[in-house]
């Protein structure tokens, strides 16, 4: 993701030497993510030109996708790996009242107005004083063991994480599985190494 305090923040991509104008706000981006799984592969590059720049709609579909590559690329930088934290949809109500609490900012009258780019260097940025850090802390805690003197506390942290704990997409689960096969692999790689 490109961000910058000391340059404007582009509102464009260029594609063949032309600009064209981007809508990148957040909660856009949001509603697209949202949706994206339920989309077919040229509906997902339709809709997100309809979101995120309505100027190209008369481009070719193969003109459209490079358009929207640019943009996220643009807005989104790389992917990382890792286990997933928070989920924008389902954190929705901790992640409004952080930004409230915080920067007093009521992200319901930022629609179409405040930049993917802004909000989500506010969210980085979000305190740990906040009921998201608690849950995230929560999710990110890894389970010990039991012994004879943590029973009680091991028994609290499980009932606390499904308390908070996310719902999976079916693509999410997939990619769980295909992570841990691979680790369980090199698991037994490292093993027939050391015999």
């Amino acid at each position: 993701m490109i961000f910058s305090i000391s340059k404007k923040i582009p509102q464009f991509v260029i594609c063949d030497g032309r600009k064209f104008k981007i809508t990148p706000y957040f909660n856009r981006v949001l509603n697209y993510f949202d949706i994206y799984e339920d989309l077919l592969d040229e509906e997902k590059i339709i809709v997100g030109i309809d979101f995120f720049c309505p100027q190209a709609k008369r481009k070719t579909l193969s003109k459209q996708a490079e358009i929207l590559s640019r943009i996220f690329e643009l807005l989104l930088g790389k992917k990382t790996d890792g286990k997933k934290l928070f989920d924008f949809k389902q954190d929705a109500a901790f992640i409004y009242a952080a930004f409230l609490q915080i920067y007093n900012i009521d992200l319901l009258k930022q629609h179409n107005k405040m930049d993917w780019r802004i909000f989500y260097a506010l969210f980085l940025g979000l305190p740990k004083s906040t009921k998201l850090a608690d849950v995230i802390d929560i999710r990110a805690q890894p389970i010990p063991k039991t012994t004879k003197h943590n029973s009680k506390q091991v028994a609290a942290l499980i009932r606390a994480k499904k308390a908070v704990e996310l719902k999976l997409t079916a693509r999410e689960r997939e990619e769980q599985i295909q992570n841990g096969l691979r680790d369980i692999a090199v698991l037994f790689k490292n093993m027939k190494k050391r015999k």
